[in-house]
């Protein structure tokens, strides 16, 4: 019998092995720098995707809606693609056994964000109203991640790893907004908004960006959960 130690061990090194395949070193709990090479090489093909499993790939993210409703501003993006997450790279991995905890810190540096969009209310200082299409670009975006892991046991028996909840701390880096049709197309006020939240962009990203980063994670999470629900623990028991 594993002592329960050991089985969470094994159970967290699934995500960092992909598939039976074994050609990720596994790692044991105190080598920081194993996990961190492992957890980078396992992401890069769990975003990748692998379609003899059905898992789809998770660059670009797709999001149906996106709301974000504020005291002074309400904003809603639907139909959205956030890409650039496969060359995002991992700084720091860190990992409670005991507790199941993760915590990731990433660094992206460049994401494009598009899709349509619906806007009104108060701009930190600037009225601001439109519907049509947008852009976003982000720029050396850090997103510090921490999530609860658990072992899920499926109808054949077998016990997969998954992560059930999580909470983000992003920070935007740097981002250039494009927002086409702002005031039914009036330039005049479209480029007076632009101008100001472009060189405003930290405190916008500040007051406004969690409902983005968590619903982008959330679809994240969501295909990563999918990938490992097709690896069993048992494969990397010891």
């Amino acid at each position: 019998m594993f002592s329960r130690t050991k089985l969470l061990i094994s159970l967290f090194n699934v995500i960092f092995v992909i598939g039976a395949e074994g050609f990720i070193t596994k790692c044991k709990q105190d080598d920081n720098t194993c996990i961190l090479t492992s957890a980078k090489a396992a992401i890069a093909h769990m975003i990748a995707g692998d379609p003899s499993l059905g898992v789809e790939a998770l660059d670009p993210i797709f999001t149906e809606k996106i709301e974000g409703n504020f005291t002074t501003l309400n904003f809603a993006f639907y139909k959205s693609y956030l890409a650039g997450l496969k060359d995002c790279d991992f700084t720091n991995v860190q990992i409670d056994l005991e507790k199941t905890k993760l915590h990731v810190d990433l660094l992206c540096p460049h994401l494009d964000m598009k899709g349509d969009y619906n806007i009104h209310g108060v701009l930190i200082t600037l009225p601001v109203e439109g519907t049509g299409i947008y852009n976003m670009k982000y720029k050396n975006a850090k997103v510090a991640f921490d999530g609860t892991l658990n072992a899920v046991t499926s109808p054949d028996g077998n016990s997969h790893l998954h992560i059930k909840n999580f909470k983000l701390n992003p920070d935007a880096g740097g981002v250039v907004f494009d927002f086409k049709n702002l005031f039914n197309g009036d330039k005049d006020l479209s480029d007076a908004v632009h101008n100001f939240a472009n060189e405003n962009w930290a405190v916008i990203a500040k007051e406004f960006q969690q409902p983005i980063f968590d619903e982008n994670f959330k679809q994240l999470v969501k295909g990563i959960n999918k990938y490992l629900k097709t690896i069993s623990k048992d494969i990397y028991l010891q």
